[in-house]
């Protein structure tokens, strides 16, 4: 592709004067209909001869630069493939909790914090290798005329964390049979991927963690939060996460992810 675009800005390099260009295929011998249709069609003639044709060529010259520079650059493809939202228990008070389980009035209303687990797959589909340097993100509930962002942090601390194959994504057991560990460890992207200098076409799956403040059920539960995430490169080129809403029904939510307690904290 590169070197097409290459021999298209010579073209129109090559092509100074259309009036030479005509020239050349007259000399030939091949083309003497042009001459006749041009002689014949004065007011095309006319445009021929006049600047436009040049500025054509020149902004056809100056586009495949362009388009040969944008496909040099990294393309990094990335998608959701998984989340999880787990209550943060120590933010909530006692009374939260009982609120919580007898549903009293307003139980959904009170605020505490939030452990988002987020599962990326990632390839990069270009040529040209990149390293990635950072992620930003953004929190928010609401449409775009009355947003409300939410304060977040990003933890690199999945090690702290297991999934529990036993159970399913709600906390509950799912009843199905587990093959092998029954807690597995979480496999950390950043730490795969920081620093690394990606290769056309190598994939790479993990998860980010995303400590989220002060966050009712309510606002949980209606599925109105949104999150986007973008990836940094070190050239501090953005490439945002792509995000289905059909893609959440194919999510496997047959594990449970938590904190690490001491019955299991060996297993890694």
């Amino acid at each position: 592709m590169r070197g097409i675009l290459r021999a298209t800005w010579y073209t129109c390099l090559g092509l100074v004067s259309l009036d030479s260009a005509i020239w050349i295929i007259d000399w030939l011998g091949r083309w003497d209909w042009l001459n006749a249709f041009m002689s014949a069609h004065s007011q095309i003639a006319q445009f021929f001869h006049s600047p436009l044709p040049y500025l054509f060529f020149m902004v056809l010259g100056l586009t495949s630069l362009w388009a040969e520079k944008r496909i040099k650059e990294p393309h990094i493809v990335a998608r959701y493939v998984n989340l999880r939202a787990i209550p943060d228990p120590h933010s909530a008070t006692m009374q939260m909790v009982f609120d919580t389980e007898q549903k009293k009035p307003g139980w959904d209303e009170a605020r505490f914090d939030w452990d988002w687990f987020v599962e990326v797959q990632m390839v990069n589909d270009s040529e040209t290798r990149t390293t990635l340097d950072r992620l930003e993100a953004e929190i928010y509930w609401g449409p775009k005329w009355k947003r409300k962002e939410f304060e977040f942090r990003h933890l690199e601390d999945l090690d702290s964390f297991d999934m529990d194959m036993t159970l399913s994504g709600q906390g509950k057991g799912h009843g199905q049979r587990v093959f092998g560990e029954r807690y597995r460890p979480i496999p950390d992207l950043m730490a795969q991927i920081k620093g690394v200098p990606l290769e056309q076409e190598i994939g790479y799956q993990g998860w980010l963690h995303f400590k989220v403040f002060q966050v009712n059920q309510r606002e949980m539960s209606e599925g109105k939060i949104k999150i986007n995430i973008w990836i940094v490169d070190a050239k501090q080129r953005k490439h945002k996460l792509n995000f289905k809403k059909k893609d959440a029904k194919t999510w496997d939510n047959n594990f449970y992810i938590g904190k690490k307690s001491g019955l299991h904290k060996d297993r890694k």
